[in-house]
């Protein structure tokens, strides 16, 4: 499974060559399709490739991504939004 990761990596990399890439979202129309797995996975190749790597897991009623990489979970992406739109920490 790693290397098919490491090819989609690549696939992504290479589609474009004249543009910088600069976002990527993972989505799709159900529930318990994979996203989080692959976005956890991209995002793990793109970072061990040496690009720049920020990974926002958005999932507000199942959240996973903390748990994958051992890392708390808190502020989460809503308390880190309310921050920004009031100036206030919570």
């Amino acid at each position: 499974m790693a290397e098919s990761f490491r090819a989609l990596g690549t696939n992504i990399e290479f589609k474009d060559m004249g543009k910088s890439l600069k976002t990527i979202v993972v989505t799709s129309s159900s529930p318990q399709e994979g996203k989080t797995l692959v976005a956890a996975n991209l995002a793990l190749i793109m970072a061990q490739g040496g690009k720049k790597t920020l990974l926002i897991g958005s999932d507000l009623r199942k959240p996973s991504i903390g748990r994958m990489f051992g890392i708390e979970s808190t502020p989460g992406l809503t308390e880190c939004c309310s921050e920004i739109v009031t100036g206030m920490r919570p």
